[in-house]
């Protein structure tokens, strides 16, 4: 999905809404050749808000499928400072740029919740570094050490 200043563009499939998948994946996955983009008005969060500004927002929560740096583009979290701001994420490690706009904006990464990454205003220290290196890195670093370590036993136990 791209989004313009005020129109947002989606391939779509007859009535279908397809927003997160390529027209590639799309026709062969389905076989049809006739996916065409259509264009709809598109607002960033900002405008939502600004048309009726709440006196306090609690939670802002985000889910929309892989575009969640592109709402995050579009809403002033130092204006609305909100004190949750739950975001979907459905990768392994977070995205840097989430966490960039995120960081930016005076939040941190609290917790995670099934896919969802909780974040809350704070400032951005060593230790929160440290933190996220613990939590996402290193696992991940010692897997990989783990299946190398596994591969090369594996292999010299088949040589002998």
């Amino acid at each position: 999905m791209s989004c313009s200043r005020s129109r947002s563009t989606a391939p779509v499939l007859s009535s279908l809404e397809i927003t997160t998948l390529g027209r590639d994946r799309l026709q062969r996955w389905t076989g049809r050749i006739d996916i065409r983009e259509i264009s709809v008005p598109a607002r960033t969060a900002d405008a939502v808000l600004e048309d009726d500004p709440p006196s306090r927002v609690n939670v802002i929560s985000i889910d929309v499928e892989g575009h969640e740096a592109a709402v995050l583009r579009g809403l002033n979290l130092r204006r609305w400072r909100p004190e949750v701001v739950i975001i979907e994420r459905n990768t392994r490690l977070p995205v840097s740029e989430i966490m960039g706009l995120l960081h930016h904006a005076g939040y941190e990464y609290e917790e995670t919740t099934g896919v969802n990454d909780w974040f809350v205003p704070g400032s951005v220290s060593l230790g929160y570094r440290t933190r996220l290196l613990v939590k996402f890195y290193l696992p991940k670093v010692a897997a990989g050490i783990k299946s190398r370590a596994f591969r090369l036993y594996s292999s010299h136990t088949q040589r002998t």
